[in-house]
């Protein structure tokens, strides 16, 4: 994102540098809110808070984006098949 604090854009410059060297990364998303889905290389999207979602809106956002890995921070869904796909993606 754009900033005009010197602070801010430093921790934003470093971010993206690590970014460019990670191995795989997870881009968590809270399916409560409209976001804006950044796609990189070898990058995870993982959908949380999908206990609160309706099965329809699953199926509508599962049939945009096939390789996202729904997830429940509070109950744990979907946390063993992340955990898959995160030893699949090395």
């Amino acid at each position: 994102r754009n900033t005009k604090d010197k602070v801010e854009k430093l921790g934003i410059d470093r971010s993206n540098e690590e970014v460019k060297n990670a191995d795989v990364l997870l881009h968590v998303i809270d399916t409560t809110k409209k976001t804006d889905n950044k796609k990189h290389k070898d990058q995870i999207t993982v959908l949380n808070k999908v206990d609160l979602l309706s099965l329809n809106k699953r199926k509508a956002i599962n049939n945009k984006d096939k390789k996202a890995v729904f997830v429940s921070a509070k109950d744990g869904t979907g946390i063993n098949l992340l955990i898959k796909k995160l030893f699949h993606s090395r």
